[in-house]
């Protein structure tokens, strides 16, 4: 059936009863296109279930192309119309194509309510409205964000002014406080200043005259005589005793040299283990790459053998068989690179290709 959109039509002087005839089958049939969209939607989400893990998550998209023969965008239309139509109340009085627009996951909640709210009051509810109502919600979303935005700003600065206020309030108490104690401290040093003032003056001091003793030119001598023989012997000692460290330096060298000698063989004998560790590393790295395409090969053939026992041959497609063809040619060369490459270790792959072939039949 082709897309039913709601439009106006004048039925010039049609009888009523027939007005209301076609009015009646119009919406009849938009209720049967609509639950046909639903029951369509809801088979494709059980196919994209299924589908989901296929080929990296690209099943279900190839299977509306080449199965369906649909776009997957078509699909997912009919999906979303299936899981959200209980958020649409007057479901079946839309057209397809606005039907698609209304449940899809991006067309906000309050889109869906006023194009419900203009279904019940009798009006033509197209794409162009919907799209339009889209655009009014979101020009209303912006201006409340903008306003949100605004009033934020508006108590962001309001709060920094207090701040600042209360700031600068701190600071002039705390300069008025140290004023007032500047001023009670310089008061207090005027009673004192004015207390010395009026204290009467003190006698005078008599200073006894200092007499040198007779020996104390000699005495000063005979100190800086004994501080030089004093310093004269401190070098001595610093001298007597860098003669002793290079003497045990020089009975120390060949027993450095032994340490050194062995140091530099330890390391030699370090970078050997460390050379043969990093060979293992390597011959690790290298098996558990193979085993990893072993299983991967593996996986791969289990998968092709599970699929292909629910296949049937499909008639008059010659370009469906040429490419079974070449995928087995693919495959017999396959097996024969990995036959020249295991050797004798070839029979050891053959009870798994047993497993694979007995599978596929």
């Amino acid at each position: 059936m082709s897309d039913l959109i709601q439009t106006g039509f004048d039925y010039g002087d049609l009888p009523a009863e027939k007005v209301l005839e076609c009015e009646t089958a119009f919406q009849t049939a938009c209720a049967i296109e609509n639950q046909a969209v639903v029951m369509i939607g809801e088979q494709f989400a059980k196919v994209k279930a299924n589908l989901k893990f296929l080929r990296n998550g690209n099943g279900f998209r190839e299977w509306c192309e080449s199965r369906a023969k649909i776009s997957h965008v078509t699909a997912f239309n009919y999906i979303n119309a299936f899981e959200n139509r209980e958020s649409v109340k007057n479901f079946n009085t839309f057209g397809k194509s606005a039907l698609f627009l209304l449940t899809a996951p991006n067309t906000p909640q309050e889109v869906r309510d006023r194009a419900d709210a203009l279904a019940e009051a009798g009006e033509d509810v197209s794409v162009k409205t919907i799209k339009k109502l889209k655009a009014d919600v979101e020009a209303e979303r912006q201006a409340r964000f903008a306003a949100e935005q605004k009033s934020e700003e508006e108590q962001r600065r309001s709060s920094e002014w207090r701040d600042q206020w209360k700031q600068q309030r701190d600071e002039t108490e705390k300069t008025l406080g140290q004023l007032s104690s500047a001023l009670q401290e310089k008061g207090t040093l005027q009673l004192q200043l004015n207390a010395l003032k009026n204290q009467p003056a003190p006698p005078p001091v008599t200073v006894e005259k200092i007499v040198a003793p007779a020996d104390y030119e000699t005495a000063k001598a005979t100190a800086a005589k004994l501080k030089e023989d004093l310093a004269a012997l401190r070098k001595k000692q610093d001298d007597l005793v860098q003669q002793q460290v290079k003497a045990k330096l020089r009975e120390r060298e060949k027993e450095l040299a032994d340490l050194d000698r062995k140091a530099k063989d330890a390391e030699a004998r370090l970078q050997s283990l460390n050379k043969q560790i990093d060979s293992y590393s390597s011959i690790e790295r290298m098996t558990r790459l193979q085993r990893d395409q072993i299983e991967k090969c593996r996986s791969m053939l289990v998968e092709l053998a599970a699929n292909m026992e629910g296949f049937d041959r499909l008639e008059n497609d010659p370009k469906t068989d040429q490419l079974w063809a070449a995928l087995a040619d693919m495959l017999r060369n396959g097996a024969a690179a990995i036959d020249f490459f295991c050797g004798d270790k070839k029979t050891g792959l053959k009870p798994e290709l047993t497993v694979i072939q007995g599978g596929a039949a």
